[in-house]
């Protein structure tokens, strides 16, 4: 219960409604998916970091609230290590869109972020 006041908490901070919930990440780093997806948080147009990051974890995926919601993965967010952002369920910002997801790419010996996008 600790963890989920201190997310209750943060988001309200952060002033990211509840329908969408996941703790953020620090600003320097790519965000949370619920931020990115609502196009209320940009990650730096160039993060990169020197070290590579985990594979993915494995997500509980819940059942969605609706229809008219989409599950956005998580994914590793660098600060200053790598820490793992939970996945949420985000409402579609119109009918058929679909989530394309944030990854990191190799560039030369660096690793960049690609933010996520609402496709359609």
């Amino acid at each position: 219960m600790k963890s989920t006041s201190w997310m209750i908490a943060s988001l309200v901070l952060l002033g990211v409604p509840p329908a969408c919930a996941a703790p953020r990440t620090r600003q320097h780093a790519p965000g949370t998916v619920e931020a990115e997806a609502r196009g209320k948080w940009r990650p730096p147009r160039e993060l990169e970091v020197d070290a590579e990051p985990p594979p993915p974890k494995p997500e509980f995926i819940p059942l969605a609230p609706s229809p008219d919601n989409v599950w956005i993965t998580g994914h590793w967010a660098w600060e200053g290590r790598w820490v793992w952002v939970l996945g949420a369920w985000c409402k579609r910002p119109r009918p058929g869109a679909e989530w394309r997801s944030g990854y990191w790419e190799k560039r030369g010996s660096r690793w960049g972020w690609v933010r996520g996008s609402w496709q359609g």
